[in-house]
């Protein structure tokens, strides 16, 4: 009887390993095509921040108040760029790393 359950435990291994290793692949594509999309608004968001600065720059017109607000706003524009930078990095680290 073990006998039997082990040939039976044998062919179930091995008619489920291929479908397990085609779903591995289907999970990494998956992860990377999300981590991509992710960056993609990271991007996207960068880009309206940058806008958004220089208008705050443009409309302050010498007023202490509306320059110290557009200097934030830059510094913070400047630190989204360096996060998603960093983080395109990682990514490509990563998947260097893993052999993906």
């Amino acid at each position: 009887m073990k006998k039997k359950s082990y040939i039976l435990f044998l062919l179930a291994t091995a008619l489920t390993l291929p479908t397990l290793a085609s779903a591995q692949g289907i999970f990494q594509g998956m992860v990377i095509r999300i981590v991509d999309i992710v960056l993609y608004v990271g991007y996207a968001i960068v880009v309206v921040f940058w806008i958004i600065t220089g208008m705050l720059f443009l409309t302050a017109m010498g007023a202490p108040e509306k320059l110290s607000s557009a200097k934030r706003a830059f510094f913070m524009a400047l630190a989204g760029t360096v996060i998603v930078v960093l983080a395109k990095s990682a990514q490509t680290i990563v998947e260097n790393a893993l052999g993906i």
